[in-house]
């Protein structure tokens, strides 16, 4: 074979093999490398790369450099996106164990289509945000990076309904809900898996509030029982996870990512398949452990559109990864996941749930 044949030939491998081969050690090494969950987090801009280098080559008529090249990407985007793995779900232990998972036996179930809404505020003025979740028209809102409860007031004040916060002043997470929450005959109606710095005394927790991070937010998951009105009651996850790359961070991403999908697989093994979760998990739908963790407890993705990064250095930019989600069991179908465009600020998830499960078996546990 003469010796240009062999260098195309070896030229065509390498543009075959190379996109291959970094797909699936990102693929396999982004729950454990930092460098490589950032890598993940920048695959669309990649994806971008490679297709402008796809058209250069073409254009050069470089035919069988482009067709090795196109041919690696679209397999490697499938590496990146394989969804052919399952975890078992954790089991969960509260000291009311009991009543939540007998919680929705002696409850209305859903019956009628649900309008859910997750979104990181991260400064929006409180008139700014009315506006919006006004045209959105919510059943139940998650908002987390608030400052503080003024948006949850005008929610309850325009709608109705009830409303919770929890966090530290200047670092709020808020569940509002056009409806109430449920007890469950317990003492509360409310019960906090995790939440950063436990125990904190009032001066720790000032100093954290006064080193606010819309990016990094207070790690805080709680499940709740909204009764919607007009809906029906149903188990809900609430969370909002930081985004810390630093080296001396204590929990650096994608840590708490993991813990939250534990926390989400767990809930919904103990409280059932009718659960929605919603808030900021700051992890993409692609991150194996996290998409392993939902696929083992039957959850599944509703979409939406993409909520990250919005800003940088506080002036807007385009949106490429969706990190604010709201995650489903079997009982539920998405009808639609959109959002009206926001006004310079990040964009929410607003989706539309159909109950899609007959009411007998929406207590099941997830798979």
């Amino acid at each position: 074979m003469p010796r240009t044949s062999k260098k195309r030939l070896l030229n065509g491998s390498l543009a075959l093999s190379i996109p291959i081969l970094l797909a699936l050690v990102v693929s396999l090494g982004a729950d454990h490398n930092r460098f490589l969950a950032m890598v993940m987090l920048a695959e669309p801009i990649l994806l971008g790369l490679a297709l402008y280098i796809i058209a250069a080559l073409l254009l050069r008529r470089r035919w069988r450099m482009g067709l090795s090249t196109s041919v690696g990407v679209v397999v490697s985007v499938f590496v990146m996106h394989d969804p052919i793995h399952t975890i078992p779900a954790p089991e969960l232990q509260l000291p009311a164990t009991a009543t939540v998972s007998g919680c929705l036996e002696q409850a209305d179930l859903p019956t009628a289509p649900l309008r859910a809404v997750s979104w990181r505020l991260s400064g929006t003025s409180t008139a700014s945000a009315m506006d919006y979740l006004l045209a959105m028209r919510p059943d139940v809102a998650v908002l987390g990076a608030m400052k503080d409860n003024a948006i949850l007031e005008g929610l309850v004040e325009h709608f109705g309904g009830e409303a919770k916060h929890f966090g530290v002043p200047g670092d709020l997470m808020g569940v509002w809900v056009h409806g109430s929450f449920t007890s469950c005959g317990d003492e509360t109606d409310t019960w906090v898996l995790s939440r950063s710095a436990p125990g904190t005394n009032k001066a720790k927790d000032h100093r954290l509030s006064s080193r606010y991070n819309p990016i990094n937010p207070l790690e805080i998951t709680v499940l709740l029982f909204p009764r919607v009105a007009g809906v029906g009651v149903f188990p809900m996850l609430a969370l909002q996870v930081p985004m810390d790359f630093s080296r001396d961070a204590p929990q650096p991403w994608p840590e708490p990512q993991k813990r939250a999908a534990a926390a989400m697989a767990a809930a919904t093994r103990l409280a059932g398949n009718a659960m929605v979760v919603a808030g900021h998990l700051a992890a993409p739908p692609n991150l194996r452990r996290v998409s392993g963790l939902l696929n083992g407890a039957g959850l599944s993705d509703s979409g939406g559109p993409p909520t990250w990064p919005g800003r940088l250095w506080g002036l807007p930019f385009p949106s490429f990864q969706r990190l604010d989600r709201i995650i489903v069991g079997g009982f539920w179908e998405p009808d639609y996941a959109d959002a009206p465009p926001g006004d310079g600020h990040y964009p929410a998830v607003l989706v539309k749930l159909q109950p899609a499960s007959q009411p007998e078996t929406a207590n099941s546990p997830g798979r």
